[in-house]
């Protein structure tokens, strides 16, 4: 047989096709006579039957018995047709006709046949044999049972309508939902904070496994000319939110505080908006903040002099490579606000801290950006319910007896729901993002169960609401580490120190070397995490990194002064620790703005010249750039400062420039008062310089 693709073959013209009774014109039509299906068996490798979840198969069992129920009375019905009309012809006939009379052998169709054995089962053939050898004898019965079979199997119907309905109306919504169950399983294994915590330090380790592989590769790599990636040490979450973060501080702040009255337990009741309003303004808001979002929340310009510095810059701007990690703040401000807003780190923040800070920065994360997505789910909704038409009127049921009543039954089920969506709207104005924040905080109450809350997130946001539905355990996750940050003494000392580095130099400038090792100190051999904020407009990320004990690039540093420091150790019991703690703190304590101010204008200072003191009075220092990079180790007994190679202060006056005739006759004026002073010294003419 000639081949027609790869499963069929086409029939040879002298096959004799065998004879088919019942075909009409449409069935010669359309019914295949030519060809003949080939399994080749690579048809099945690849396939996949559709995937239900749990409420579609619900509705498909509805569907099935419906679809039965409906096909029993119809093919009852259609035999019920074709045998009244030989029953009246029956009946019209005398004894002998009746007796004479038989049915054509095509009479019954395979309908009919199957419509009887239904009734008779087992029998159901002697049944179609007798009809068809006597018709007057088994025709009376036959119609009889039909009769009362239509009668029963349509009551049925009616009062199955009214499950089947409920069916519908309860599980319609959740079955166009195909991700919302494997989405809760992921959400409930990957935001345990044990998990997410020995996934930090699994991946540490393979970082560090790969970098070991990659110092073995360089040699190679670098004969070859090839240039060798450097290995990722943390894990790195996307920034995807086309709203500013700031935006929904507030949001997320109004829940916490609501969840935590609920929940916590180490706080009284009436402290817990004033503790989580202060860790918000001195943590969320400063780190999770992007200014490209955001620009009226971006700070101001630094006011710039019309003339523009002609001396060479302190520090060498530009984009090329080898400045991948410099930022907008790091230059000097005459260049600063010139740099475009998609340039590279531009809202960097990073943060030094333990376990708590670390998963709690990676959940705040998830709920700014799961409050980013509804926000947008809602204006798209909203757009979308405004310019829909009206829904179209109920599909009338079959006008039988009892359908109404149990189709007002199945509307009555939803009624609740509907009451609920209807309250939620009108208590947020008509605002769908208001509206999920009431269904949430229900939740979160306990005033609504979460299937409910689930059907209602369906029914305002659409089927891409699947995402929050795990919100309310994420938010509880959050409040476990909140509740320590708030209240544990090392925490609230790694904020300080986040806030004096923040404080103290700009923002890309700070050195994460000391800041690291000022943290270590704080945590006293606790696990030691970073995370590093790098949002931007277009995209950005979250990086999460668990930081070992010893890093590669401090162990460097420290060998060589591994003895020294031995023995400095040693010498330390001669020194009292309360005067070496009295001391340090003296060394690195900064000076008030009074005690500064009031050196300023002294007049007998040792330190500074007159005029000196005279210029900087007026000098305005806000425009000034001051970067704190200086980095020194002190020795614990004798006190010695050791500085660091390539770390440094920079001071920026960022003063107004004195133009060339200003400064031509400011240099002529100070050759005058020389040349005056000179000549009013005594001289003698005796002595000569060259004798």
């Amino acid at each position: 047989m000639k081949k027609h693709g790869t499963s069929y073959r086409i029939l040879p013209d002298d096959y004799v096709q065998p004879n088919c009774s019942g075909r009409g014109p449409l069935e010669q039509l359309v019914l295949n006579d030519q060809f003949v299906s080939v399994a080749t068996g690579t048809e099945d490798l690849n396939f996949k039957t559709m995937r239900k979840n749990q409420y579609e198969e619900s509705i498909f069992r509805a569907e099935d018995e419906r679809f039965e129920l409906d096909t029993t009375i119809e093919t009852n019905m259609a035999t019920l047709h074709f045998l009244r009309p030989i029953k009246a012809e029956l009946d019209t006939m005398t004894e002998p006709e009746k007796r004479r009379y038989k049915l054509p052998t095509t009479t019954l169709s395979a309908m009919h046949c199957k419509a009887i054995r239904r009734l008779y089962g087992t029998q159901g053939m002697q049944v179609i044999e007798l009809l068809s050898k006597c018709p007057a004898a088994a025709i009376n019965p036959l119609v009889k049972r039909l009769t009362q079979k239509d009668e029963e199997w349509r009551g049925l119907r009616t009062q199955l309508l009214k499950g089947w309905k409920e069916v519908y109306e309860k599980n319609y919504t959740k079955s166009l939902d195909h991700r919302s169950f494997y989405f809760k399983q992921g959400d409930k294994k990957n935001f345990s904070g044990k998990q997410m915590i020995l996934e930090l330090k699994g991946l540490s380790e393979a970082g560090e496994a790969e970098a070991a592989e990659g110092e073995a590769a360089k040699p190679a790599a670098a004969d070859k000319g090839e240039a060798s990636a450097e290995p990722s040490k943390g894990l790195s979450l996307p920034f995807t939110s086309k709203i500013a973060p700031e935006a929904l501080h507030d949001d997320t702040l109004q829940l916490m505080v609501f969840a935590a009255k609920l929940s916590f337990s180490l706080i009284k009741e009436e402290e817990i908006e004033e503790k989580l309003s202060e860790f918000w303004g001195g943590f969320v808001r400063p780190f999770f903040r992007c200014p490209e979002l955001s620009p009226e929340e971006s700070a101001e310009p630094m006011e710039e002099d019309e003339a523009k510095p002609r001396a060479k810059p302190l520090l060498i701007v530009s984009a090329d490579a080898s400045e991948a990690d410099s930022t907008r703040e790091a230059r000097p401000p005459e260049q600063r606000w010139e740099a475009p807003l998609c340039y590279p780190k531009t809202s960097a923040q990073t943060f030094v801290g333990n376990s708590h800070f670390c998963i709690f920065a990676r959940l705040y994360h998830v709920i700014i950006e799961r409050l980013s997505a509804a926000k947008t789910m809602a204006s798209k909704a909203a757009a979308t319910n405004g310019a829909e038409e009206p829904p179209p009127k109920e599909e009338e049921l079959p006008k039988e007896e009892g359908a109404e009543d149990a189709a007002e039954s199945a509307a009555g089920s939803a009624a609740s729901r509907a009451q609920l969506l209807a309250s939620l709207r009108r208590e947020a104005n008509g605002d769908m993002y208001q509206a999920f924040l009431l269904s949430l905080r229900q939740l979160v109450e306990g005033k609504m169960e979460a299937s409910v809350y689930e059907d209602v997130l369906r029914t305002l946001l659409g089927t891409d609401a699947y995402t929050l539905f795990t919100l309310q355990k994420i938010i509880s996750q959050a409040l476990k580490q909140l509740q320590m940050l708030v209240v544990e003494d090392t925490s609230q000392k790694l904020l300080g120190l986040y806030r004096y580095e923040r404080g103290r130099v700009s923002m890309g400038s700070m050195s994460e070397a000391t800041y690291r090792n000022n943290a270590r100190l704080l945590l006293e051999g606790d696990d030691c995490f970073q995370v590093e904020q790098l949002y931007c407009g277009g995209g950005g990320e979250l990086l999460l990194q668990f930081l070992p004990e010893k890093e590669a690039d401090e162990k460097e540093g420290e060998e060589d002064d591994v003895e020294e420091e031995e023995d400095e150790v040693e010498e330390c019991s001669a020194v009292s620790k309360a005067e070496w703690s009295a001391y340090m703190d003296s060394y690195v304590q900064v000076a008030s703005s009074g005690a500064s101010s009031s050196r300023l204008k002294a007049t007998t200072s040792a330190l500074l010249l007159q005029r000196t003191v005279r210029r900087t009075r007026n000098r305005a220092w806000n425009k000034a750039v001051i970067l704190n990079g200086l980095e020194c180790r002190a020795a614990l007994g004798s006190c010695k400062l050791r500085f660091f190679t390539e770390s440094e202060d920079l001071w920026y006056s960022n003063a107004r420039r004195i133009g060339k005739p200003a400064a031509k006759a400011a240099i002529e004026a100070k050759r005058e008062r020389f040349s005056k002073w000179l000549e009013q010294q005594p001289r003698d003419a005796s002595f000569n310089v060259l004798s």
